[in-house]
C-alpha cells in the first residue's frame, strides 16, 4: 500500500520589532508563565508577508496552521486572504518558535550570543542546557518531532 506523499511549506514571520537591533524597548510579551516575544512586524515585515503571500497565491494547501503569535498571525493572514485553498489559519502555540527565556527580556544580544555558541557545537544533542524559563535546542527538537 502507498502512503500519501505530504508537501510541508515552512514560512518564517516577516521582520518584527523584536528583530531590528534598538529596537528593545518596545519589545511586547504575552502573560503566561514562560513570556514569549509577541512583536508586531514593522513595515518591511508586512511587505514580506505579502510577498511571499503573491509567491504561494496559487499554492493547493489542505491546511495552513500558524502560531498564535502577533508576528506569525500577521505573515499568515495575507497568505491566507490570497490563496483560495486555505479556508481558515489554525493557531497553535505548539509551532511557536523557541523560547529564550530570560535572555529575551534582558537582551536580544544575548540570544544572539547564545545561537553562535550553539552554532559551534557539531553535535547538537549535547545542546540540553535551557536558559532559565526558556527552551534547550534538544526541547526544541523534541517539541518539533511531537508536532510532526
Amino acid at each position: 500500500m502507498a502512503g500519501r506523499q505530504l508537501t510541508l511549506v515552512c514560512v518564517r514571520h516577516g521582520q518584527a520589532d523584536h528583530n531590528v537591533r534598538g529596537n528593545a524597548p518596545i519589545f511586547v510579551f504575552t502573560d503566561e508563565e514562560k513570556p514569549a516575544l509577541n512583536s508586531d512586524l514593522t513595515e518591511l515585515g508586512r511587505q514580506q508577508a505579502n510577498l511571499v503571500a503573491k509567491r504561494l497565491s496559487t499554492q493547493k494547501f489542505d491546511f495552513a496552521i500558524s502560531s498564535d503569535l502577533k508576528r506569525a498571525k500577521d505573515t499568515a493572514e495575507p497568505i491566507a486572504s490570497l490563496n483560495d485553498t486555505i479556508e481558515t489559519v489554525v493557531e497553535w502555540k505548539t509551532v511557536r518558535e523557541r523560547c529564550f527565556g530570560i535572555f529575551e527580556r534582558i537582551d536580544p544580544e544575548l540570544c544572539r550570543s547564545q545561537l553562535r555558541v550553539e552554532d559551534a557545537i557539531e553535535d547538537k544533542d549535547l545542546l540540553t542546557w535551557r536558559i532559565p524559563k526558556g527552551e534547550s535546542v534538544v526541547d526544541l527538537r523534541r517539541r518539533i518531532e511531537e508536532f510532526l
